[in-house]
Order: C-alpha cells, then sequence, then structure tokens
C-alpha cells in the first residue's frame, strides 16, 4: 500500500479539494454560514517559532466588523479533538487573542496571521506571540460585529516537534473509481453521467498532483464504459500508481461464495484484472480493499489468487478492548483463522471528514489535524492509518 507523508497529503488535500471563493456580496435567506465566513486556505502545518497564517473569505459583512481569532490548548486525546471538531471548544486560550478588520479586499480575502514562539525558543519573547510547543490546537475564528457574532468556524493549529528523530506517520489513501453498472436489461450500455463526471474530474486533480502516492482502485465495467478521450485521462493519472486487484463489477465475495459461485467469483476477478491492465495498467495481484462482510472463507478465496495484503473497513473487524489498547489502531494486523493476510483497518473518521462542513479547505484541515492527533499520540512507534474514501 503506498503511503504519504502526513505534511505532504495536507498540501495535497487543501489542493485537491478547494473552490473559488463565491463573488462578494449580500447573503440572502438561502446563504448559509458556510457562504459568510469561509476558509480559503491555511498554513498546513506550522514549523517552531513560526506563523499560523488564515485567509478567510467574508461576504456582506457590516461595516465595523471585525475577525476574532483565538488559539485554545492542546487537544491530548483524539476524543478531545472530536469534542472541539463538533464545536465543544472548552478548552483554555493560549496566548493573546487575534483581530483584525472583517475587510476584505478585491477578491473577497481577509488575512489573520497568529505568531508563535516555541516554550524553550531562543528567539526574544514578545507577547504578540502565542507560545505553544508541538501537538494539535483548536482554533476558533469569529467574524463579529457590533449586534454580537455573525459567524464562526473551528480549524485546528498543527505545530510541528523541533525534534525529527521519529519518523512521520505512514498514510494510504484509497479512492475507488467506478459505481452503478453501465450494462443495462437491454444488453446496451449506458454510463450515468454523474459517474463518468466523477471519473474525469478525479482524473484531472491526480494527474495535477502526480508526485502523490495513491492507491486507486477501478471498477473494470466502468471503465470498460467510459469514452476513449475519458479513459486516457484516467490512464495517466494512475501512471506510477497502484491498482489493487479488483472484480470486474461491485461485489461481495462472501456472498458469491455462500451461493456456491466461485468458479463465477474467479471469472469476474480474471475479466476485471483483464480490463484494468488492457487500459490502465498492470494491477497489483497483492492488494485487495474488502468490504465490511467479507468471511473467512472470503478470504482464504482471496489468498489463493495471491493476495497478501488486505483492507478492510474498520466496523469490518471486531473492536479492540480499551483496557487492553486505549489508542487508535494504526498498525497492521492478521485474521483469525486465516494465514497468510496482513490486514489493515481503514478508519472510518478519517474519511468521514470528506464533505462534512461544506467547506472543502476546511474539512482538508480537520482530516490532516486528525492524523496529526494520530501521530502524537505515540509518535516513537512506526505505525500507519488508512483513508479510504
Amino acid at each position: 500500500m503506498t503511503r504519504a507523508r502526513l505534511a505532504i497529503l495536507g498540501l495535497f488535500l487543501v489542493g485537491a479539494l478547494s473552490s473559488p471563493a463565491s463573488a462578494q456580496g449580500v447573503p440572502d435567506a438561502t446563504q448559509t454560514r458556510a457562504e459568510i465566513l469561509q476558509l480559503v486556505s491555511q498554513s498546513s502545518v506550522v514549523e517552531p517559532d513560526s506563523d499560523l497564517t488564515l485567509r478567510l473569505h467574508v461576504t456582506g459583512a457590516p461595516a465595523g466588523a471585525r475577525i476574532h481569532v483565538e488559539v485554545h490548548s492542546r487537544v491530548p486525546t483524539r476524543s478531545d479533538f472530536k469534542a472541539a471538531l463538533a464545536g465543544r471548544v472548552t478548552r483554555a486560550r493560549v496566548g493573546p487573542a487575534i483581530e483584525v478588520p472583517a475587510t476584505p479586499d478585491a477578491s473577497g480575502i481577509v488575512v489573520a496571521t497568529v505568531p508563535t514562539r516555541d516554550p524553550q525558543s531562543l528567539l526574544p519573547p514578545d507577547a504578540d506571540h502565542v507560545r505553544i510547543g508541538e501537538g494539535v490546537y483548536p482554533v476558533t475564528v469569529d467574524l463579529l460585529s457590533s449586534s454580537g457574532t455573525l459567524d464562526s468556524l473551528v480549524t485546528f493549529l498543527i505545530r510541528l516537534p523541533v525534534s525529527r528523530q521519529f519518523g512521520p506517520l505512514g498514510v494510504a489513501i484509497v479512492l475507488p473509481e467506478g459505481g452503478t453498472p453501465a450494462l443495462q436489461p437491454d444488453g446496451s450500455s449506458t454510463l450515468d453521467s454523474s459517474v463518468a463526471q466523477s471519473v474525469l474530474g478525479h482524473a484531472s486533480v491526480l494527474q495535477a498532483h502526480s508526485g502523490i502516492p495513491l492507491t486507486v482502485v477501478p471498477t473494470g465495467e466502468t471503465v470498460d464504459a467510459l469514452a476513449k478521450s475519458s479513459a486516457d485521462e484516467l490512464h495517466k493519472a494512475v501512471a506510477g500508481r497502484q491498482l489493487p486487484v479488483a472484480p470486474y463489477v461491485r461485489l461481495r465475495p462472501s456472498e458469491w461464495l455462500s451461493a456456491g459461485l466461485g468458479t463465477e467469483l474467479d471469472r469476474e476477478f480474471d475479466q476485471g484484472t483483464a480490463t484494468v491492465r488492457d487500459t490502465l495498467g498492470p494491477p497489483d495481484p497483492s492488494t485487495y480493499i474488502a468490504d465490511d462482510r467479507l468471511t473467512d472463507d472470503a478470504a482464504r478465496a482471496l489468498v489463493q489468487r495471491g493476495v497478501h495484503s488486505l483492507i478492510v473497513p474498520e466496523d469490518g473487524v471486531s473492536k479492540v478492548d480499551e483496557r487492553l489498547f486505549n489508542r487508535t489502531l494504526t498498525q497492521p494486523f492478521d485474521l483469525n483463522g486465516v494465514s497468510g493476510l496482513r490486514v489493515a483497518a481503514a478508519d472510518a473518521a478519517l474519511s468521514a471528514h470528506a464533505g462534512e462542513t461544506g467547506d472543502p479547505v476546511l474539512d482538508a484541515n480537520h482530516l490532516l489535524a486528525d492524523l496529526a492527533v494520530l501521530y502524537f499520540d505515540d509518535p516513537p512507534d512506526k505505525r500507519a492509518a488508512v483513508v479510504a474514501f
């Protein structure tokens, strides 16, 4: 499974998910709060003694409105992070608040900068600096007017450690490509337009970020149904990236085996492999992305096909006893009763950040901050997380 460094992932996601700010204007009755105050970009991570820079899109703020920014104390656990993510930021403020006029430039952007200092910094102290060590810190951003708070959001400051003695958290990103079958009951093939547009959009983004490691899981039947131009674009996008083995159509191997369709299941895998190989590139026969109903028999069948690396959904495996292991599982494990497989669980909370706020840049920050919380949970250990979209 390919792995991306934590900082690189953040840069990729911000670039891939950001969307142009809407035109400046007065909000109407249908306008959401996210359209009043929106995060356009921010420092993905902050080095010791460096600044956090927030670029905010402000729409329709009254005269005299201001942006009020506060950094709160570090979230020590993932539970604390989730509480802050839900807007329950109860941790004390760290250092002075930063306040700037909510007066946008011609593009509707307001810039707020939070200068920081490491507690052990050799630089001279400054009352305007927020003194913080390594870790993940909630940052509340409020749009204020004389009548009160107009809008607010919660983002996170990720302060990198001074020491780099420990390696980064490994991150595997899994992106499926495909959808409902294009084959119709009358024998014709009509690919759903939303599926075609999604594939083409992903291909464009992946080509623009060709250096980012990624695991792409193409559905062979969808690939067959793509227009040649779209298939060519997808071929360029997946060049050099991992293509795990997959059946020709999306299915649950365990259900086919329980129905006595083992031979037919092999044909589905053979056809899927041939289609991807001929159109996109050679699949990796050693890796499979499983569904949440994988059985021991299905796992053994995959091993017989040459699979030895498996990604399963988090809810597809039994829960870890928190009395024995009180951290998020970020290490591979074995399946009871099945030899020859190393398994990793896709973290559902990580993938849930995509689209959770309606602000794609804020979503990317939340995902990166969540990964950082996992890293700071136990930096000496070599660990990895799986983000499956």
